[in-house]
């Protein structure tokens, strides 16, 4: 038949080693019956779910694209005979078994319980009734647009105001020296004309 009952297999005694892409389900399939695992990701939560499975002591990991025959084969051997690797899996499995009920009863008995109280609606993520501009995050971009604009028009402002103020004090600068430049190009000497002035 073209297709296998992945979990079955996985149950039986003689399975060493489970070779996998990484995937959420086979990954806790290999988990729940304590099979080491030789994990070749492809894409998506694959990768990250090998590494975890890497650190967590039951798995080696294999780079598709680089590996070659005596990868694949050293690293077999290496979850076949080295036995820390079998030890990690079935210490993952009894964890991962250790329930209050057994999983099947808990969801058959979740399903009654959302058809006794009628959908359950007081169980329902709040998230479900979150305004459109909200779920789109438009507020958040809204005020991270007004502060953008604050912080680059606010400098700008406040240069523009300081340029009249910069060139009025550069004129007093200029002016209390003993000679400056008159606004038509006429030089003042200002120890003559306070001479001048105090004799009158």
């Amino acid at each position: 038949q073209s297709w296998l009952p992945q979990n079955d297999i996985l149950a039986h005694p003689n399975v060493k080693v489970f070779i996998s892409h990484g995937g959420i389900f086979g990954t806790q399939e290999s988990i729940h019956w304590g099979v080491p695992m030789l994990c070749i990701p492809f894409f998506g939560d694959q990768f990250r779910n090998s590494q975890r499975s890497v650190q967590a002591g039951y798995a080696r990991w294999l780079h598709f694209g680089k590996m070659t025959s005596d990868d694949l084969v050293q690293n077999l051997r290496l979850l076949i005979n080295d036995p820390t690797y079998k030890q990690k899996a079935m210490e993952m499995s009894r964890k991962f078994r250790d329930n209050l009920i057994d999983p099947l009863e808990e969801a058959a008995f979740w399903m009654e319980y959302v058809v006794r109280h009628k959908g359950a609606p007081h169980l329902k993520s709040h998230g479900a009734f979150m305004p459109l501009y909200q779920y789109l995050l438009l507020d958040v971009f809204g005020c991270a647009l007004v502060l953008l604009f604050v912080a680059v028009w606010l400098p700008l402002r406040l240069f523009e105001l300081r340029s009249p103020l910069t060139a009025w004090a550069d004129k007093l600068l200029c002016f209390g020296k003993g000679n400056t430049q008159g606004t038509k190009g006429i030089q003042i000497d200002l120890k003559a004309s306070n001479k001048y002035r105090y004799a009158g």
